[in-house]
């Protein structure tokens, strides 16, 4: 039944008495916090600081894109395992907590496949705070499961290049312990997906114990010529101090492989050196770095394989 047009104003002044204070009281006011006053002359000596990740846990080790979306990618921290983003980094999810160890030197997906993804860890890094693992990692289906594919010794991995032709086939740079010599060390070789492994390139007896492989790449325009660089080092507690100078006269510098080398590349094709197209084959090399006592020890040993 349509309310009566006469109670309206009634309706609306019994409201508005409701609404209204009582005579004599002023309407209640937000009261302000208790406590003392800060005003910007008293922070004008206060300064922003970062509270985390600490800075020695900040590292980023390699970036690997998916070959059919680029909006795909996949992030290897050297102190926090494997992210993956499938929308060019708006958010990223963690794919490699279920295994051991986090620490990640590189990461690589296979072009002809961007569902086989390797992993390599234990970072390459020279520092007293770097993180060692304990060999390489391969998934077939994108990063949701890992196995453990072998390398156990090889402590730190820089680069793994995988064939354009063949996700099973792979190189992988081992530069081994940082702070002990022996171990895994030099750039070894799969091709039935990690069940097997060659090594292809190694130091000369008696540097083999110290000297790893620091970065490969293929050439682009051939990828059956492969480029490699020897990286020697040692770590210790309070330096960076086995130098250069104990490898000079023992055949380190710029060099293509030796016929003694060859044994090791039994793969290897045989052709002129190419060293004025660096574009072609990617970063190979690491900088000397400096270090107490005279920086690094460096085996610069260029190879073309």
């Amino acid at each position: 039944m349509p309310a009566c047009p006469r109670l309206l104003p009634a309706l609306l002044l019994s409201t508005a008495l409701l609404a209204a204070p009582p005579k004599g009281k002023a309407p209640a006011q937000a009261q302000e916090p208790q406590g003392p006053r800060v005003d910007a002359a008293r922070l004008v000596a206060l300064k922003a600081r970062s509270i985390g990740p600490a800075v020695m846990g900040g590292r980023v080790s390699d970036i690997a894109v998916a070959p059919d979306n680029p909006d795909t990618f996949y992030i290897g921290l050297a102190t926090g395992g494997v992210w993956k983003t499938v929308n060019a980094g708006a958010t990223f999810s963690p794919i490699f907590d279920k295994e051991p160890l986090l620490s990640i030197g590189a990461v690589a997906a296979a072009p002809s496949d961007p569902k086989v993804l390797w992993v390599g860890t234990g970072e390459a890094n020279d520092r007293n705070t770097s993180g060692w693992g304990n060999g390489v990692y391969r998934s077939t289906d994108g990063g949701a499961t890992w196995t453990h594919v072998g390398l156990d010794w090889s402590r730190a991995i820089p680069r793994i290049v995988v064939s354009p032709a063949d996700p099973a086939t792979a190189y992988v740079a081992v530069m081994g312990d940082l702070w002990n010599p022996g171990g895994e060390r030099g750039l070894f070789k799969t091709t039935d997906g990690g069940k097997t492994w060659k090594a292809v390139l190694k130091a000369p007896d008696g540097l083999d114990t110290r000297v790893g492989c620091g970065d490969v790449a293929l050439d682009p325009a051939d990828p059956n010529t492969i480029y490699a660089a020897l990286y020697a080092r040692r770590r210790t507690p309070r330096s960076f101090t086995l130098r250069a100078r104990r490898f000079r006269g023992q055949g380190c510098g710029r060099h293509l492989p030796e016929p003694g080398w060859r044994r090791h590349l039994a793969e290897a094709r045989e052709g002129p050196a190419r060293p004025h197209r660096p574009h072609r084959a990617g970063r190979l090399a690491r900088r000397p770095e400096a270090g107490h006592g005279g920086g690094a020890e460096r085996c610069g040993r260029h190879h073309r394989h």
